[in-house]
């Protein structure tokens, strides 16, 4: 879940550029800021990102300073640690993917946000909007910055999540801060706020994207409300239908909540579904696994898992995925026949036995049967020097196994 969690985080940036007709943070700004507003957002649209953030110069308040970090946020052309920013108007054709990853040569602008947002709020107090856009901003920074910026990743991430939230409790918000503040709290565990923010952004009509449905129903699948959870995987099914792998990843989710639920038809059409629209795809066979160790079908278990290890006998990450999937159920007991039947069939290749061996010396042990795993290490040794495929690292793992503890 975790691992779903990372790669459905990366949301487009375009969602937070105030460019859209339904009330924004920006709203609330008089007459004369939103003349000048609505003038840089017709810049933004033409891609003519450096005169767009030119054109705020003319007025100097919270609302042109919370677009300002927005532009340096999502539309610069280089950057230097996000606190010094060049910009470049667009020509036709050219994207900002282009000219980032180009070698051209643009006038640098030292403009830290943090710094611009102390400095105003020193002389004009805290401003709701500010802590919006900083909020986004720091975590952008995470987003590019990861591990090599002037803060820790935890003290980038507290610093997203203490401005949104401030931003939110002042209903200073709109549907892209809403998810990003909503999964901050789900990769915290703090499901309840999650929840809660992601409850008023359904509430309040904003948009749902392929990744607020798919977060959302992990969000509540963890909160045990599974029904619900439910509608929202399968509507995120939906939303990634130009994206193969994350529409694999929102059929498994989907298919794990209908066996939560004990659902088994709702669970076995999911499965069927996925696997007849990504029938050379190995996730199906995860979740067909799955499905039979719920019913305790350990015939159509172990049919399935001879499948799911035949795309890569030689593999040992997909062996050790299997391993995992099954101490995750609780039936560790289950892959010994499987790999007494695995030996016999992958007998004539050496580097599929050698896998095999290792992994079941290791399962053997894990299951309390130390003899047998000591039997299956010394094979596993002597399958290995055939080939000099005894190496430091795989011999101290053999004796980790057969070690007393």
């Amino acid at each position: 879940m975790k691992k779903f969690l990372t790669v459905l985080a990366v949301m487009t940036a375009l969602f937070s550029a105030g460019l859209f007709a339904e009330k924004t943070p920006y709203s609330s700004a008089d007459k004369a800021t939103q003349k000048l507003l609505k003038k840089t957002n017709k810049l933004i649209q033409k891609e003519q990102y450096e005169s767009a953030f030119a054109s705020l110069s003319e007025i100097e308040n919270e609302y042109t300073i919370a677009k300002s970090i927005e532009i340096c946020t999502n539309y610069f052309a280089v950057s230097m640690m996000h606190t010094m920013f060049g910009f470049k108007n667009l020509e036709k054709g050219e994207t900002l993917l282009d000219v980032r990853r180009g070698d051209g040569t643009y006038n640098y602008t030292v403009y830290n946000p943090a710094e611009v947002v102390k400095a105003y709020v020193e002389e004009h107090g805290e401003k709701p909007i500010l802590d919006y856009a900083l909020g986004l901003y720091y975590d952008d920074v995470l987003a590019r910055y990861s591990g090599n910026w002037i803060m820790s990743d935890e003290e980038i991430a507290a610093k997203s999540l203490e401005h949104l939230s401030k931003a939110y409790d002042q209903k200073c918000y709109d549907g892209y801060s809403l998810s990003v503040l909503g999964l901050i709290y789900c990769t915290r565990n703090e499901y309840e706020k999650a929840d809660s923010v992601y409850a008023r952004k359904d509430d309040e009509g904003f948009d749902f994207t392929a990744d607020d449905y798919y977060n959302y129903a992990i969000i509540l699948t963890n909160l045990d409300q599974l029904e619900k959870a439910l509608k929202y995987a399968e509507k995120s099914i939906k939303g990634y239908s130009d994206n193969p792998e994350y529409q694999i990843e929102s059929y498994t989710l989907s298919a794990d909540i209908a066996l939560y639920l004990n659902d088994f038809k709702k669970a076995k059409s999911l499965i069927k579904k996925c696997q007849d629209k990504y029938p050379e795809h190995y996730r199906p066979l995860f979740s067909w696994i799955k499905y039979y160790v719920y019913q305790n079908d350990v015939e159509n278990v172990l049919k399935k898992t001879a499948e799911l290890y035949a795309i890569e006998p030689e593999n040992p990450k997909l062996l050790q995925s299997i391993l995992g999937q099954f101490f995750d159920l609780g039936t560790p007991n289950y892959l010994t026949p499987f790999f007494e039947n695995a030996l016999n069939e992958y007998k004539d290749n050496l580097s599929a036995k050698q896998n095999l061996l290792i992994h079941y010396a290791y399962l053997l042990k894990v299951l309390g049967n130390k003899e047998a795993a000591k039997e299956k290490v010394e094979l596993a040794r002597e399958e290995l020097k055939k080939d000099d495929s005894l190496s430091p690292g795989i011999e101290e793992f053999l004796n980790s196994i057969i070690t007393e503890e």
